[in-house]
């Protein structure tokens, strides 16, 4: 999971609660991706939500994917 995705991009899915983003890795679809996040979401903790001036650029990147996605932060 880590080779497809990295960290911070893992973390920021699971906190985010993206699915699609999760099930795009090999070998993970839906139902995989919701059990995740399920398990992972409050390991994980509310720091990888942080305010965007706080994120690192790559992360904006992928704040503003998701949030083009539907996602709210």
């Amino acid at each position: 999971m880590l080779s497809a995705m990295g960290v911070e991009k893992l973390a920021m899915a699971i906190a985010t609660g993206s699915t699609d983003l999760l099930a795009e890795i090999p070998g993970i679809g839906k139902k995989t991706a919701n059990r995740l996040i399920l398990e992972l979401k409050e390991k994980i903790g509310a720091g990888w939500l942080a305010a965007p001036a706080e994120l690192a650029e790559e992360n904006v990147d992928v704040l503003a994917a998701l949030t083009s996605l539907g996602y709210s932060v």
